[in-house]
């Protein structure tokens, strides 16, 4: 006979206090602290007691992973010094030291809050029926997985801002005279040779690094207008190739680097006044980052990433072979083979890659499909370019005649009839 209501609430007061506690404490993760906390008055009622702090305590340290402990070592070397001071800086012991449990809690709880804010974002951007009317009303209910997979790469990236806030980032993997980012993450990580957390998830940095992108376009484009006094930096005398393309991708990028993913979501937050002066910031800020810093030929933040994910790729080489990234969808009669030695972007265009935190059996009940086969012939570098190469571009249709945009078709003409075919090089 089914347990009246009256029946199962007594059965669940009659748990000994200590028993709950060690439940509780037993959870792998907050998530599921949470949710058992939820579930009934009984454990409810933990959450309004001293206990609860402990509780989450015990959890976090738990399943505190190298990955945080590193991020929050940079944080607490960076806090309070400026971009300056901290070129100046060597870490120290110091910054080592354990903070106390109160300040241990508090630090993790903000960035978990941070990242699950991001993840959020992210997956209802690279959700597949976004457009759908029903996406609104029923929105999807990621995986343990699928969180778990998108939240770990977060973290990474994030800490990847945390040391590119100097202009040394052209250098920062140079092993022969590493950078300051360089040698930041070997500290924070306690690393002889890698600088990563474990093997990365180049794939899903891409995604969220493009996800992060476009959150902050709508805002750079609506600073820009169409004044050609807001084209070019105040304070810089450097050549901004083309403008447009600087407000589409280098902008986002310095606004990523300069505010880190908690002052990102602060500034997404804001109001547009307040917008206005942390954009104003980042713009004159692009003279940082121009040809004479050695970010390269397009200067302004364009490359930070593209020499990112260039990087870690050739490090840590992404092989998706088995899982279902090819488009289904795709009307072009093509037989989707998986070419093992070549890039993620190099895979062709009905590959997408960037939606490799999903789950395969989500992915497959949108229409992806696996690879029919796998191609393990050895291809000469011309045959896997670069990401920068893939990116690099071509003829701008973006940019007003008045901006001087060096790619536009009439300086195109300009530069191809004084130089030849081979200008771009």
């Amino acid at each position: 006979m089914e347990a009246s209501p009256n029946s199962r609430m007594s059965l669940d007061f009659s748990i000994p206090l200590d028993i709950k506690i060690l439940i509780m404490k037993a959870l792998d993760n907050l998530d599921h602290l949470d949710a058992l906390s939820y579930s009934c008055r009984s454990f409810y009622s933990i959450r309004s007691s001293e206990l609860w702090d402990k509780i989450q305590l015990f959890v976090i340290r738990k399943n505190t992973t190298p990955s945080m402990n590193a991020f929050l070592r940079i944080r607490r070397f960076k806090k309070g010094k400026n971009d300056s001071q901290l070129v100046d800086i060597t870490p120290s012991r110091r910054h080592e030291e354990d903070e106390e449990p109160g300040v241990y809690l508090a630090n993790r709880l903000s960035i978990r809050k941070t990242i699950r804010w991001f993840s959020k974002k992210i997956f209802k951007y690279y959700r597949k029926d976004a457009q759908d009317e029903s996406s609104e009303r029923y929105p999807i209910q990621p995986s343990s997985n699928e969180i778990r997979r998108l939240e770990d790469a977060l973290l990474e990236f994030w800490f990847h801002l945390e040391t590119l806030y100097e202009p040394s980032f052209s250098v920062a993997y140079d092993y022969g005279e590493p950078g300051l980012a360089y040698r930041l993450k070997r500290w924070a990580l306690g690393a002889d040779k890698d600088v990563c957390f474990v093997q990365p998830d180049v794939p899903v940095q891409m995604a969220i690094h493009e996800s992060i992108q476009a959150l902050l376009r709508p805002f750079v484009w609506r600073y820009r207008g169409e004044s050609y006094e807001c084209i070019r930096p105040s304070q810089s005398q450097m050549e901004i190739m083309c403008p447009s393309e600087y407000h589409k991708f280098g902008m986002p990028n310095n606004l990523m680097i300069m505010l880190g993913l908690s002052g990102v979501q602060e500034f997404l937050e804001s109001a547009w006044r307040v917008q206005i002066s942390i954009m104003n910031r980042s713009h004159d800020h692009a003279e940082d980052y121009c040809t004479g810093h050695g970010i390269g030929s397009d200067g302004a933040g364009l490359e930070h990433f593209t020499k990112l994910f260039d990087e870690l790729q050739r490090k840590y080489k992404a092989d998706l072979s088995s899982r279902p990234l090819w488009n289904g969808n795709s009307q072009t009669d093509k037989s989707y083979v998986y070419k093992l030695d070549l890039a993620p972007w190099n895979q062709g265009d009905d590959f997408e890659y960037r939606m490799a935190f999903w789950d395969d059996q989500r992915l497959k009940n949108w229409g992806y499909q696996l690879p029919e086969s796998i191609d393990t012939t050895k291809r000469k570098r011309d045959d896997n370019p670069s990401l920068r190469e893939k990116v690099k571009h071509g003829v701008c249709t973006d940019c007003l005649p008045a901006w001087g945009c060096l790619y536009s078709e009439e300086a195109i003409a300009r530069r191809k009839a004084r130089f030849g075919d081979d200008f771009f090089d």
